[in-house]
């Protein structure tokens, strides 16, 4: 059983049952994985030297390029990319 944080209620604590900052790579398989499931896109548009850009199937989601990335950030990403997937797609 995951453990969700208190504080926040966060996604991304409850996928990935743990505390504290996400890999990016984490978040960025959270997005592909819900992505390919639901059939939309979600490619690499360009590398930045602080963010990399995202495109999901039109919508542009940029993601910092530190390797672990805080629990209200992860949460601000996915509601970026939330008017494709749908409201809340991540707490699913």
């Amino acid at each position: 059983m995951s453990e969700t944080c208190r504080c926040l209620n966060s996604c991304a604590v409850r996928i990935l049952g743990r505390r504290g900052p996400l890999a990016r790579r984490d978040i960025i398989k959270i997005i592909a994985t819900a992505a390919a499931a639901q059939g939309i896109t979600f490619t690499v548009t360009r590398e930045g030297s602080r963010h990399t850009m995202y495109d999901l199937d039109g919508i542009k989601i940029p993601i910092a390029g530190h390797n672990e990335i805080g629990n209200q950030m992860a949460e601000v990403i996915y509601k970026e990319a939330a008017a494709k997937p749908g409201k809340d797609w991540w707490k699913k």
